[in-house]
């Protein structure tokens, strides 16, 4: 299996989530032609809250962005194109997996499909020495699992979640459109303890559920490392030959757009809850 594998390094947050929805919208034809799937590796330039398509968030968000005369931490907002609860991206590397919803790799129950693809995220933490598995609530009495609505995704589980120890350490979520799935979520690698009191104290609880993976293995490993390791489980899991490269002028061209027009709009980041998409027609490269 030809897959594509994009590094695209540290970004802002409308910027990561841009490319993420233009790979969705714009990549049929690769994943027809010359791509079964392709997989992005990414983090994030600041702390991001990433608030769910559907969420309705009961905290301030002024107050996070710094507007409200904050001196100590102001954090990026950006609304994602997938459900789930909010995520702050900080100490982390985030993937996403774009691949047609007809890949015979991919099982027809949504469940399943969630599992086959973090089959790649658990084979890479194999290399490490780490035993990930999933999240089951016969396994796991009185965790606090949670529908979709839940404030903070790493506050909770949820079932598609890759625990170790009962611990969270990798959050999914997906989005199909037009018979392509993408699957994009956080790895955490080490939690800002500053930064975490400091929304602690505002009665925000990003991480309660959560474990990082230099606790779980003592120490700081780097996003280039953890990188190395994901890319080698994929290939593992999905049998999968990796392509490297980069985006196009014109898929960046498609991602500002985006950018422009949907991801740095409040109407887009503070909309309450209700189903809601920018008219924007998907471009097609010339």
């Amino acid at each position: 299996m030809q897959a594509r594998l994009l590094q695209t390094g540290h970004l802002d947050g409308s910027t990561n989530m841009a490319i993420d929805e233009m790979l969705l919208v714009n990549s049929r034809h690769l994943l027809e032609t010359r791509y079964q799937a392709i997989l992005r590796l990414y983090g994030w330039v600041k702390p991001t809250l990433s608030l769910g398509y559907f969420q309705s968030p009961s905290f301030d968000i002024d107050w996070l962005k710094g507007n409200k005369g904050e001196k100590d931490f102001s954090f990026e907002i950006v609304r994602r194109l997938t459900g789930g609860g909010t995520v702050l991206h900080d100490v982390e590397i985030t993937y996403s997996f774009i691949i047609l919803e007809d890949n015979c790799l991919i099982p027809e129950k949504i469940t399943e499909s969630y599992r086959v693809i973090c089959q790649g995220i658990i084979k890479g933490l194999d290399k490490l020495g780490i035993k990930a598995g999933f999240f089951d609530i016969k396994d796991n009495p009185g965790s606090g699992y949670y529908s979709s609505r839940a404030d903070f995704c790493f506050a909770k589980h949820s079932k598609y979640d890759v625990l170790v120890d009962r611990k969270k350490l990798v959050g999914s979520a997906q989005r199909r459109k037009k018979g392509i799935i993408l699957q994009h979520g956080s790895i955490i690698l080490g939690i800002d303890q500053q930064k975490n009191l400091y929304l602690l104290k505002k009665g925000i609880n990003c991480f309660q559920e959560a474990v990082s993976l230099k606790e779980i293995l003592g120490y700081s490993i780097s996003f280039e490392e953890v990188s190395q390791v994901l890319i080698e489980g994929f290939k593992l899991a999905l049998g999968i030959s990796f392509e490297s490269g980069e985006l196009t002028s014109q898929e960046l061209k498609l991602a500002e757009s985006l950018k422009t027009e949907k991801y740095t709009q409040d109407s887009w980041s503070n909309r309450l809850g209700k189903k809601y998409e920018k008219n924007i027609s998907e471009r097609k490269e010339r």
